[in-house]
């Protein structure tokens, strides 16, 4: 790694931490030394400005921008560009640089100084093979960018030396597409259309700029926009979940392996992004778990609360109780003490009377023409500011189930004109028990909403109701047509809950099966899965997607045709060549329990599969068929596989292979040293479940 943006140089704070020494720029000699020598005819190996970043199972060879004294700024004003080309025939100098480099390595990742400049040349034309454009949805980016790049192409092709084509792939930066979904699909146009002749010397054929830029770019995580930080390295999430930014610099980096040949580069990344898909899928589990013991907790800590609350009320109803009494003894002697102020009182009150009746009349003539307000003033709920309302709203959330009282106030919220106000009435409506079925009228427009948020919030309550989402019926069928690929799969996850009732539109979830985007495809073969008879009679449809592309769907395929009674197939899906296919296979065939028993040694045959991700599922698949003790042994044995993720999912299922024997308590025993907190957690929890408490303490 090259830091040659010699005007604003400082790629070392990224490595923070994991430098050899604490001030690397201070102390190491970098590009401008290499200049600065080679002008003034002094030998400086380019070997002696490397300095090597520890990453966690390799290293990274780094030689930074100069070494940054307090004359590094006088000295980069100083570099004579015109005369280091004219004097000292720099450019043989870097071209010697470029052969050296690429001798000793296998990529060499150069950071370019932005914009046209002397230094810019170097990084632009000089030495890449390849130029990575990065820039983001501005014109002035995008003019930039072109401009930089069409003058590297006219230098490049009159390079005295013999060089292939330059080749570009330009990379979109600070993606947003989930919040701005029409924005971000409009500049995705325009620059798809911008650079379609830049990429056309080595895209294929059948391939567009777009679909490039679908794969390759680099979505906006706020949390990583503070400081200099490598998400990839500092949070395993990064490395799993297919939406975040360090899987997005994985695709990068595989296009760029292959040579930019995006038919192996796909290939690889859907290998990758399946396996990911995988651990995300067990880290969500595993959150949703300690979810589920945290609400445990603070379940029972609030029926303390409001056990001592209601303790407290009823000392309170007695105190007042007796205050009650007392005040009426009092009031009895004085009524008995002054009887002959009786009559003077009553004519007092009926007087009083008579006026109360006569302003109660006067406020009712007055609500009548002025009208009263559909939302209570005071609350914040009618609100100017949709800020305010929009907090008001949650705090009323807050209250559970004794906010239903201003149920109608919620019904109009549904209709606020912000939709930020809509979204988060959407989230208390559901909070607070209410259905959309309370609302049938207001959620069908809500399925129906310009904003992505709001509509995939009321997507999502209306899968909840099950049978009762019928009364949806109609939008959801239009629904399974829009353009985003989101709200395609949600309004087809929801008419797979309503069962039955949506049996005459099946035909038009079966289309589904066609579509372009791979969630939408799972959803409708799941919804396919769920219809019952109906769904049977479309068992060929759902079988040959056993075949599609996308490991997911292959996967839900699977799962779907075991829920169809088809256990002879499963056995033979478990021999297949596809990794995805035969991982899909023990889980179906897990989910028939005892019918599954006698095919048991063959899903036990996947213990030694090549694939970890294989392996994770047929210990899950031998542990769920309740076979667990019979293999015990083999799962023990996995217990020390290099995968840290069959490691933990080994340790899991001794868990739960009663009674332990010594093989099993060694094993999970040995698990509590492993290295990854994973493992580490799951040990634990193994062997609370097969050593109790009496059993582990201490003679």
């Amino acid at each position: 790694l090259v830091d040659w943006d010699l005007e604003a140089p400082g790629l070392e704070h990224y490595f923070q931490g994991r430098r050899p020494t604490p001030n690397l720029a201070a102390d190491q000699p970098g590009v401008l030394d290499l200049l600065e020598a080679h002008g003034d005819g002094i030998t400086l190996p380019w070997r002696d400005c490397v300095s090597q970043i520890a990453l966690p199972d390799r290293s990274l060879d780094f030689i930074v921008a100069g070494r940054r004294d307090e004359h590094y700024r006088r000295r980069l004003q100083h570099l004579d560009w015109k005369a280091l080309y004219e004097d000292h025939d720099v450019g043989n100098f870097i071209e010697t640089l470029r052969d050296e480099w690429r001798q000793a390595y296998d990529f060499v990742l150069v950071d370019s100084r932005t914009g046209i400049s002397d230094s810019g040349d170097v990084c632009t034309v000089l030495l890449p093979d390849a130029l990575v454009l990065v820039f983001v949805t501005n014109e002035q980016n995008l003019a930039g960018v072109l401009a930089a790049y069409e003058r590297a192409r006219r230098v490049h092709a009159k390079l005295p030396v013999d060089r292939s084509a330059l080749m570009a792939l330009p990379l979109i930066s600070r993606v947003e597409r989930g919040v701005e979904y029409k924005e971000s699909a409009r500049w995705q146009k325009r620059y798809a259309e911008a650079f379609e002749s830049i990429c056309e010397d080595w895209l294929p054929k059948d391939v567009t700029t777009n679909d490039l830029f679908n794969l390759v770019y680099l979505p906006y995580v706020a949390q990583w926009s503070f400081g200099e930080r490598l998400p990839w390295l500092e949070e395993e999430q990064e490395r799993l979940d297919p939406g975040s930014l360090g899987l997005a610099y994985m695709r990068l980096a595989t296009l760029l392996a292959k040579r930019l040949d995006l038919s192996a580069a796909t290939a690889t990344v859907s290998s990758e992004s399946a396996l990911a898909s995988a651990k995300h899928e067990l880290l969500a589990a595993r959150a949703a778990l300690r979810e589920t013991e945290e609400q445990a907790e603070f379940e029972r800590e609030r029926a303390y609360r409001e056990a001592e609350e209601a303790q407290r009320a009823r000392e309170r109803a007695e105190q007042e109780a007796r205050e009650e009494g007392a005040a009426r003894i009092r009031a009895s002697n004085e009524l008995q003490s002054a009887r002959r102020w009786r009559m003077v009182l009553l004519s007092i009150l009926v007087v009083v009377s008579f006026a109360l009746g006569a302003l109660g009349l006067s406020a009712i003539w007055w609500a009548r023409g002025v009208g009263s307000a559909p939302l209570p003033a005071g609350t914040g709920l009618a609100h100017a500011d949709p800020v305010v309302r929009r907090q008001a709203v949650l705090e009323l959330g807050l209250r559970g189930r004794d906010a239903r009282l201003q149920g109608a106030t919620l019904v109009a919220l549904l209709r606020d004109r912000d939709a930020a106000v809509r979204r988060e009435t959407i989230r208390t409506w559901g909070r607070i028990g209410l259905t959309p079925l309370d609302a049938v009228a207001e959620f069908d427009a809500l399925l129906l909403d310009d904003e992505i948020d709001v509509r995939h919030e009321a997507l999502g309550l209306v899968a909840l109701q099950g049978t009762q989402a019928e009364a949806f019926l109609s939008t959801l069928i239009n629904l399974t047509a829009h353009e985003e690929a989101a709200t395609r799969a949600i309004a087809v996850q929801a008419l797979g809950n309503v069962g039955p009732g949506v049996a005459r539109h099946i035909h038009q979830i079966l289309s589904l099966f066609a579509d372009v985007d791979p969630l939408v495809r799972a959803a409708a073969v799941r919804a396919v899965g769920g219809l019952e008879r109906s769904g049977a009679d479309h068992f060929d449809a759902v079988f040959g997607m056993r075949e599609d592309p996308d490991a997911t769907v292959r996967a839900v395929a699977h799962e779907v045709i075991a829920r169809m009674g088809e256990l002879p197939q499963m056995v033979a899906f478990l021999r297949n060549a596809d990794p995805a296919v035969r991982g899909g296979a023990a889980t179906a065939i897990s989910q028939m329990g005892i019918e599954a028993r006698p095919h048991a040694e063959s899903v036990a045959r996947l213990l030694a599969d090549a694939d970890a991700g294989v392996r994770s599922k047929a210990i899950d698949a031998l542990i769920r068929i309740g076979v667990g003790s019979t293999h015990a042994a083999a799962i023990a044995r996995l217990a020390d596989d290099a995968d840290w993720n069959v490691r933990a999912r080994a340790v899991a299922g001794l868990g739960r292979v009663l009674p332990p024997n010594l093989q099993t308590l060694a094993a999970v025993r040995l698990a509590l040293g492993d290295p990854h907190p994973a493992v580490r957690r799951e040990a634990q929890r193994a062997i609370v479940a097969l050593v109790p408490p009496a059993a582990s303490a201490p003679r």
